[in-house]
């Protein structure tokens, strides 16, 4: 997956609206999670901080 692909999935997003804001980063970390599965929590908390963490999580049990 490229920078462009993301650029391209997201390009309509308001990222000044909160819950835009929050559409665009669940988005990112579920392409994430479909193309690389288990990654490494705290890699994802210094690029994504605690939301992103926690959308990770939440992507990860509801596989389970």
């Amino acid at each position: 997956m490229t920078n462009e692909t993301v650029r391209t999935k997201f390009e309509y997003v308001d990222d000044d609206e909160p819950e835009d804001a929050d559409a665009l980063l669940r988005g990112t970390i579920k392409l994430l999670f479909d193309e690389y599965g288990e990654m490494d929590e705290d890699e994802l908390a210094v690029a994504y901080g605690a939301r992103g963490v926690e959308l990770y999580r939440e992507l990860k049990n509801a596989g389970n």
